[in-house]
């Protein structure tokens, strides 16, 4: 397993002992932990976490399945529910996380009409990318704040639209197990290092610290331009608005990220 994903059992072990110890979390009791629909097992005997965070993966996923606990359906955007409300599990100490993977037009056209936000706005912040990027003005890469990015003054209304992606979906579809709130730490085992995050204020952790990019191949349609299956035919003339042919293949594809 990755740090991030050992992170993410490391904290959901301490969960099961605020559990145990009749501690509070986020303000309550924790009267049932669940991975999807799998109740954490209870009345486990107390758990050593310091221990746990130098076990080997095949000792710690030993100890997790133990405790009951199963990975994430795939497509979840919740990690585990406490209290029948999703949280996603979230380690500053590892890889900045991805808030939008390589999504092409279709995608955010999608996500824009389940939230109910014009589209066109966004299709003249790619124009301005566009614009700055071929002037040499930005990079690939350009990080929220750069004053010449073309996204910094948009806060509220990427608001909606990546709420939905940190909390319900993706372009292409809306989880079966969607999230209500972000717990987020430095450290999994100390609650000193823990912050909950929801949809109110859930942006404001990563807006300065965004990059964003247009990038090639990965979300991109197959073939495309000029070699796609009729389905996917479909869907290239939204594709096309936000596309450039730059550094030797065609880019449109917008990823989100945030910088440490």
């Amino acid at each position: 397993m990755n740090a991030g994903e050992k992170d993410e059992l490391l904290a959901i072990l301490k969960l099961i002992e605020i559990q145990q110890k009749g501690k509070l979390f986020d303000g309550s009791l924790i009267e049932s932990l669940k991975f999807g629909n799998n109740e954490c097992r209870k009345n486990l005997t107390s758990i050593d976490l310091n221990k746990a965070s130098t076990m080997t993966d095949l000792e710690l996923s030993n100890l997790t399945n133990q405790c009951g606990v199963r990975k994430a359906p795939s497509g979840a955007k919740a990690d585990v529910y406490v209290n029948e409300i999703g949280y996603s599990i979230k380690s500053n100490r590892m890889a900045p996380p991805a808030l939008v993977n390589h999504t092409s037009r279709p995608g955010f056209e999608n996500v824009c009409k389940i939230v109910n936000q014009d589209i066109k706005i966004l299709d003249s912040l790619i124009e301005d990318y566009w614009i700055k990027r071929k002037a040499g003005i930005i990079k690939e890469d350009i990080k929220n704040s750069d004053p010449n990015s073309p996204f910094y003054n948009s806060l509220e209304y990427f608001r909606p639209i990546l709420n939905y992606y940190l909390f319900k979906g993706t372009g292409s579809r809306q989880s079966l197990f969607t999230a209500q709130k972000i717990l987020a730490f430095s450290n999994p085992i100390n609650e000193l290092t823990w912050e909950i995050y929801d949809e109110k204020n859930a942006l404001d952790l990563f807006w300065d610290k965004l990059i964003f990019s247009l990038r090639a191949k990965k979300g991109m349609p197959s073939g495309y331009p000029n070699n796609m299956t009729s389905k996917a035919l479909i869907t290239k003339p939204s594709v096309d608005k936000w596309t450039e042919f730059i550094n030797d293949n065609y880019r449109g594809a917008l990823h989100i990220r945030s910088s440490r």
